[in-house]
């Protein structure tokens, strides 16, 4: 499945919203969401059927949240909500999350503005001639690392 079946502007509207609650935007940086990053992840992620179902599942759960439909959609909560709606998600679902956090949080520390801004040196991207871009395991052990900041918002 390609990620163009998977995710329809709605989903990719989702997905740009938690990118935003989970990393808001700071003074140097715009929020993960605002940064344009949907391709990149799409990209780096959607080539994995695990990270594919996951996210599918996360966005299922949205969408069917009482909520969310008494309310209209996602997008008409006020923020608070929808930090609730994550936090439940993350309890609920914790492996599918996890995955989704993986997925955001892998393609905003792969942003080369984001590693400029925070001082990373870049060693743990695997840059092909061909402009593709694979994540070394380290990656992962750098964010595992970072508070979960997003739930104090």
């Amino acid at each position: 499945m390609s990620s163009n079946e998977f995710l329809n502007n709605y989903d990719k509207r989702i997905i740009k919203e938690i990118m935003n609650i989970m990393i808001p935007e700071n003074e140097e940086i715009a929020a993960a969401g605002n940064n344009r990053l949907i391709g990149r992840l799409e990209k780096l992620f959607f080539d994995s059927e695990l990270h594919i179902n996951s996210i599918k599942k996360i966005l299922n759960a949205i969408n069917l949240n009482t909520d969310a439909r008494l309310s209209g959609s996602f997008f008409s909560l006020n923020k608070e909500k929808k930090i609730e709606i994550l936090k439940s998600l993350e309890k609920n679902m914790f492996d599918d999350f996890h995955i989704l956090k993986e997925c955001i949080f892998g393609t905003y520390y792969s942003d080369d503005e984001v590693i400029k801004k925070i001082g990373w040196d870049n060693d743990f991207i695997n840059k092909t001639e061909f402009g593709e871009y694979t994540l070394k395991p380290n990656l992962l052990d750098k964010v595992k690392k970072i508070s979960p900041f997003w739930r104090k918002i």
